[in-house]
């Protein structure tokens, strides 16, 4: 609300709050909603908004968008909210495709990561390789170059590794593939 004040050879513009919005009829009024499947609220500018939800069960994460609908009746702002179909995705230490709100995802093995999302896979830890649906350690001392590798042909002894055999020991002087 804006109020101009003239007098004194000045003019004075006083700015007030207006603690009514304009609704969808474009009057000043509540919000009104209607329906028994919304899921709204008026804010204390009496502005309507629809809430977005995300739940989590089994590994998969759903979200539900629901989209502010605004109807007038009798110069009456009535409003409610649409719900969309829930989307899904593996939740994150899970890995695989939501086929469902609660299924279709796997929970991450030890010494692997799982960044989530459909179509997502694991990935073995540095010094671990993929096998199967899980991920082994490297044999004896040994490691692999980065996390994510696929087989144990990935693993290697890393030079200046101490061995020793029936024969004595040494060292190893540079990398020694499986």
């Amino acid at each position: 609300m804006l109020i101009l004040i003239v007098g004194f050879g000045a003019v004075f513009i006083l700015v007030m709050p207006s603690y009514a919005a304009l609704n969808c009829c474009g009057g000043q009024g509540a919000c009104q909603v209607a329906g028994a499947t919304q899921d709204s609220s008026c804010t204390n500018t009496r502005i309507c908004n629809c809430k977005t939800t995300t739940s989590t069960s089994n590994g998969v994460e759903s979200t539900t968008v629901r989209t502010l609908v605004n109807t007038c009746k009798n110069n009456v702002s009535y409003a409610s909210c649409e719900v969309s179909l829930p989307t899904s995705e593996c939740a994150s230490g899970y890995y695989g495709t939501a086929t469902s709100t609660t299924s279709g995802c796997t929970a991450c093995p030890s010494n692997a990561t799982c960044a989530g999302g459909n179509n997502s896979t694991f990935v073995c830890k540095k010094g671990y390789y993929k096998n199967g649906s899980s991920c082994s350690a490297c044999p004896g001392s040994g490691t692999t170059s980065a996390a994510g590798a696929t087989s144990i042909s990935s693993c290697y002894i890393p030079s200046g590794t101490a061995f020793s055999d029936s024969e004595g020991g040494g060292e190893y002087t540079a990398n020694c593939p499986y």
